[in-house]
């Protein structure tokens, strides 16, 4: 009788460690503004092919790239090298727009979903939220260890960690339980995010900034 309720009392405990967690579900509100989800897929394409001229044309001259530096189209390119199809630049963006948002009371578009919906009661420098659905979380940094948990959408605690796998993420579950779970599938709400504004009628990217 112990084999026949094992397998099934452990996924109630996973599922009961899931379930304790607070959730921070994805929200991506651009299609209720059918031009800027127009906008959005046009940016997109740009990021897909690597094209800097066009996306230096949907910039704002003013952008924000810090929260200490001057900004401007100028900083903007010597900080991120938009002429080179291997900057960082199109995979950061790219990530931020495949990962939704949401209009803020001025009308300006936030992404990701993670920064523009970051509960205020949450220290975002100790905790991340897992992006994906039935996330594992393993008892060491190797998809062949333990699951110890499963996640949906959840808001963890972060830790500091020994291990040199930067592939992975030390987590604390609210029940204590801790693991690991493949850094791909966590983002901070600290990480880089972008805003988006209509300016003479047409929309722009006016902020890429990391913080908060």
């Amino acid at each position: 009788m112990i084999r026949t309720f094992a397998a099934p009392l452990f996924c109630l405990l996973l599922a009961a460690s899931a379930n304790a967690q607070q959730k921070l579900r994805p929200l991506d509100e651009a299609d209720n503004q059918a031009d800027f989800a127009q906008f959005r897929q046009q940016l997109h394409s740009i990021l897909k092919r690597h094209d800097s001229a066009a996306l230096l044309a949907l910039i704002h001259k003013d952008i924000q790239t810090s929260f200490g530096g001057k900004g401007g189209i100028e900083e903007f390119k010597q900080l991120w090298h938009v002429e080179n199809p291997k900057s960082a630049l199109w995979p950061t963006l790219s990530k931020i727009l495949s990962l939704g948002g949401a209009f803020d009371q001025q009308g300006r578009f936030i992404a990701p979903y993670v920064y523009s919906q970051w509960p205020a009661s949450i220290d975002a420098f100790k905790y991340v939220a897992v992006i994906g659905k039935g996330v594992r979380v393993r008892a060491a940094p190797d998809t062949s260890t333990t699951i110890v948990a499963k996640l949906d959408y959840a808001i963890v605690e972060k830790l500091e960690t020994t291990t040199s796998d930067a592939a992975w993420v030390l987590i604390r579950l609210e029940d204590d339980t801790q693991g690991y779970i493949d850094q791909r599938l966590v983002r901070s709400a600290m990480d880089y995010h972008a805003v988006f504004d209509k300016s003479s009628g047409k929309w722009q990217l006016t902020a890429l900034v990391a913080g908060n």
